[in-house]
């Protein structure tokens, strides 16, 4: 924790560079995810949860709007509460392509520090393997809170998944992360 407030007194205390931060048309971040599942099929399954890593790439036009793609694997446990005959465990990964949009907040020439809000919308298809050896094909739902720090990106995201199985029923998804990354790229003028 020192050491956030630390970046961020150095952050801000720094000279700033002369042109909006939201310029920054790309974002490539990477977080530490948990996530769950719960396949609405089976009666004795209430859900598997778990969890691993998430990194993204977004890219964003001057309006905000913008390509979100994501690549995400995890491990999964069953979690069980009553008659479970034997647990199962998997490896879940899963590719998103979609879109998102990137709505600034303080993001203003000579300001360091600035936040943004970030939803989305993707097409997601993945393999879960292990016990469960089933693909899956579906909708994600996300949103995100990220606080930018020169090009250094912090924040707090989630999403839902609503999921198709070429074996059994459908299959809700969630993860939820802590985002870490770098904003850049050829620097633009943004619209007013």
């Amino acid at each position: 924790m020192k050491s956030l407030v630390t970046l961020l007194v150095l952050a801000v205390a720094a000279p700033a560079a002369a042109e909006d931060p939201a310029a920054r048309p790309i974002e490539v971040t990477a977080a530490p995810s948990f996530g769950f599942f719960v396949d609405r099929d089976e009666n004795e399954d209430i859900g598997s949860f778990g969890g691993g890593v998430d990194v993204s790439l977004r890219y964003f036009n001057p309006r905000g709007h913008g390509l979100f793609t994501a690549g995400r694997f995890e491990g999964r446990t069953q979690l069980c509460i009553f008659d479970c005959a034997s647990a199962r465990n998997g490896a879940l990964g899963t590719v998103s392509v979609g879109w998102a949009y990137r709505a600034d907040f303080a993001a203003r020439p000579h300001r360091a520090v600035w936040f943004d809000v970030t939803p989305h919308v993707a097409l997601q298809a993945g393999y879960l393997g292990g016990d469960f050896e089933v693909g899956l094909v579906g909708m994600e739902v996300g949103f995100d809170v990220n606080l930018h720090v020169r090009g250094f990106v912090v924040g707090l995201g989630g999403s839902y998944a609503a999921l198709g199985a070429t074996r059994g029923g459908p299959i809700d998804s969630g993860v939820f992360g802590v985002r870490f990354g770098w904003a850049g790229g050829p620097r633009r003028p943004t619209t007013p």
